[in-house]
């Protein structure tokens, strides 16, 4: 599947078209890593995610693996070192935090007993977890180095 960056203002594409996912794309969040404007995005089909480029449209690395079923949730926070991360909630009943400089994965996934069906980054920079009827606070605070 295909994700288009508009120009809002001017309704015309700003970048070609980012092609990688094999089916729909379920989850979107951005962020800025040492200055470039990337957006992550979640598969439905496989559970991968995808890092992009928002300048050029390319994607970064190869896929971040991990997840079993569908990617439906993402956001995107600055953890307490400076380390901007990505984290990813799924169908398979976790929660997943990679390095956005590193594309590589933060630590064991906490699980949850039901799918993750949001997540969302709080002003303190904590993340709220929805799932099944339930909403957890994971606590960012220590240094994740």
């Amino acid at each position: 599947m295909r994700v288009q960056l508009w120009d809002l203002a001017g309704r015309q594409p700003l970048t070609p078209r980012l092609v990688g996912h094999r089916r729909t794309v379920d989850a979107v969040a951005t962020t800025v890593v040492d200055g470039l404007p990337v957006a992550v995005t979640g598969s439905n089909f496989d559970g991968r995610l995808r890092v992009w480029d928002l300048l050029t449209g390319r994607q970064l690395g190869e896929a971040l693996l991990g997840h079993h079923r569908r990617v439906g949730a993402l956001a995107t926070v600055i953890a307490p070192d400076g380390t901007p991360l990505a984290l990813s909630g799924s169908d398979d009943s976790t929660v997943r935090a990679w390095h956005l400089r590193t594309l590589q994965p933060f630590g064991p996934p906490p699980p949850f007993p039901y799918r993750v069906t949001a997540l969302s980054p709080t002003p303190s920079g904590d993340l709220l977890v929805a799932f099944g009827e339930e909403l957890a606070l994971l606590r960012l605070q220590q240094p994740l180095s």
